[in-house]
């Protein structure tokens, strides 16, 4: 009877982590778009491109949102536990408390285990294939932009003037560039392999920090629209792009002491986010607390909202410390642990108390 409960109870915390991740994959979902349509200006994105962007998004989302996520289904769903008696009458037929968190504590180590594997090998590479798509949508459109007779705008620092002329198209390209700006024109132009081929024009670049300028004349160049809109073309990762066990290699092979600190920082906060979950079973015994056998004290949910602020402050205080080269920023990372440990010390002795 008590392993079918506790089937029950486990069955109905995954229902509502599905449904509050559902809800805030939604918000997630409007902010991504946003974001996206901001990130490649005036350029057009297919459904499928934005499918793909938004699929490989959902690692980093599961990394920084499992966290609250957990903490808010372990409440909502206790609570509805609490508020139908079901709570009161297992305990009061001699079932342990301990018996009836247990499904909890399994669906938190279930959620760590995703967290580990997802921050140690699937966010690091998703990222790089983010990057690496949405350099490819940039230049891909880019193309595409150029094909289109007419004045072609992308965001401020890029505009394309395309017009028909007698022996093909002619082009007029403005680009700013940091404090560079050049201003590109050739009476014919072509595309070949995603290369930019201009004939007869000059090239007039700009200083802005001086009153210096440039002038080049070509009878064919070559250019690269990676060039065009301040692509990045090396392919190698960064930071964040590693794998956990790439990350701890790098740090200790690296020469150089900034470098060092910033893998550090990325282990830690890996480290920090994939482990924290660990710690909040208590959160569970909160509605109990709140109940009316218990005096019917609200304020206890004060606790994690407590929680989720200090793990979010002490988390970005340490990894600025440790980014400086203090190295006691890890210890401040993570003493959200002991905080979590004197909640759940307080709940546990106010059961013990009124039971």
């Amino acid at each position: 009877m008590l392993k079918e409960y506790q089937s029950y109870i486990f069955t109905g915390i995954v229902q509502i982590f599905i449904v509050l991740s559902s809800i805030f994959l939604g918000l997630f979902f409007i902010i991504q778009l946003f974001g996206i349509i901001s990130y490649i200006g005036g350029l057009t994105l297919s459904i499928k491109d934005f499918s793909t962007l938004f699929l490989l998004n959902l690692p980093n989302f599961f990394f920084y949102f499992s966290f609250p996520l957990t903490i808010i289904t372990l409440i909502i769903f206790y609570k509805k536990l609490n508020s139908s008696n079901e709570f009161i009458i297992l305990l009061s037929s001699g079932i342990k408390i301990n018996e009836i968190l247990k499904p909890g504590r399994i669906f938190i180590l279930l959620i760590v285990l995703l967290s580990v594997y997802n921050s140690f090998y699937i966010l690091p590479e998703s990222r790089f294939l983010l990057d690496k798509k949405l350099k490819s949508i940039l230049v891909d459109n880019s193309i595409s932009m150029l094909n289109n007779p007419g004045l072609n705008i992308f965001k401020d620092n890029f505009v394309v003037l395309v017009r028909k002329n007698k022996v093909g198209n002619s082009i007029l390209i403005y680009k700013e560039e940091n404090e560079k700006n050049y201003i590109i024109s050739a009476d014919k132009f072509s595309l070949n392999n995603k290369k930019l081929i201009l004939e007869d024009g000059k090239i007039l670049q700009g200083n802005e920090s001086s009153s210096g300028t440039s002038l080049i004349q070509f009878t064919k160049s070559i250019i690269d629209p990676n060039f065009l809109l301040n692509i990045n073309k090396n392919t190698q990762k960064n930071y964040k792009e590693y794998t956990i066990v790439q990350l701890f290699k790098l740090m200790f092979v690296t020469g150089n002491n900034s470098m060092f600190n910033t893998y550090l920082v990325e282990i830690n906060r890996r480290l920090l986010f994939s482990l924290v979950t660990v710690f909040i079973i208590w959160v569970a015994l909160i509605p109990l607390i709140s109940s009316r056998r218990y005096g019917g004290n609200n304020y206890y949910y004060i606790f994690p909202i407590l929680l989720l602020i200090a793990f979010y402050i002490v988390s970005s205080v340490g990894r600025n410390m440790i980014y400086k080269g203090n190295y006691s920023g890890i210890i401040i990372s993570w003493s959200i642990l002991p905080i979590s440990f004197i909640f759940q010390i307080y709940i546990t002795s106010v059961i013990k108390r009124k039971t």
